[in-house]
Formats: structure tokens, sequence, C-alpha cells
């Protein structure tokens, strides 16, 4: 066997127990599990942070994470352009203002190069409500979307 894992390229003694010390503090902080099942953006973007959260507890190098190969996998391009696309173009419509709200937040982070400030924020927020509630909300001139709801 030993002349076998030589030619299969299997890591020396050294790396191997690096890697599995890691393995075991990884598996000891619990990490949550993803079956990789139906592409969500979302599910998949909050496994990732959580993912990314233990890594850092762990003090895990750069070299044994796989975010560019989980991404490509599990986050498209395609899913994130149609999650821009319907933040871009969300509107309260019936919902109500706490609903909108709650909706924009989930939405605005496929989007940061629009909510990349408080007054781009809010422009966007005000931009998507009913014309209403537009006209007032427009109206204050200190209008800071995370102090509106």
């Amino acid at each position: 066997m030993t002349n076998q894992s030589v030619g299969q390229g299997v890591k020396d003694s050294g790396t191997m127990t690096v890697e599995s010390r890691y393995l075991r503090d990884f598996q000891r902080h619990k990490p949550p599990s993803f079956d990789g099942g139906k592409v969500d953006p979302i599910a998949a973007e909050n496994w990732l942070e959580a993912i990314e959260t233990t890594f850092h507890f762990m003090n895990c190098p750069l070299k044994y994470q796989f975010k560019d190969a989980y991404l490509h996998k599990y986050y498209p391009i395609t899913a994130r352009v149609k999650m821009q696309t319907s933040f871009l173009e969300l509107k309260q419509g019936d919902r109500s203002a706490e609903e909108y709200d709650l909706e924009f937040k989930r939405l605005a982070r496929f989007s940061p190069a629009y909510v990349s400030s408080d007054e781009l924020e809010a422009e966007r927020f005000i931009a998507g409500l009913r014309e209403e509630r537009k006209e007032n909300v427009a109206s204050q001139s200190s209008f800071v979307y995370a102090k509106a709801f």
C-alpha cells in the first residue's frame, strides 16, 4: 500500500495530521449541514456565511477553504443575477410596510452596490414604496432607511 499511495499523490503524514486536526476542530463546532439539493441562493449564502464563521473561529488558513468551488456549484451567476433583478424590481404592492421591509432586506444582500450607503439604501427603499407612502416618506428630509422601520 505504501508504494500505491505514493503513486496516487497521497500527502505525507505531517500534512494529513494538520488536515485531520482541522477536520476534528471543524466537526467540534457542529457546523450546519447543506444538502446541495435545489439551488436556493439565500440558503446557499447563509450556509456559506455560517461555515466561514466557523473557519474564522478555527483560525483555519485560506488554503484549506473552498469558497470559489462552492459558489460556482451551488450559487451560480445566473441565480445571483436573478436575485439582483428581483431586488431592483421590488415594489411594495399589496404588502404591509413590514412585509416590504423584510423582502427588501432579504434581497438587498444580492445588490450591494445599490445599498452601499444609507442614502442609496433609502433611495432604493423609497422607490419601491406605494405612491401614497412614497410621498410621505420622501418628504422627510433626513430619512434614513435603517431608522424607518
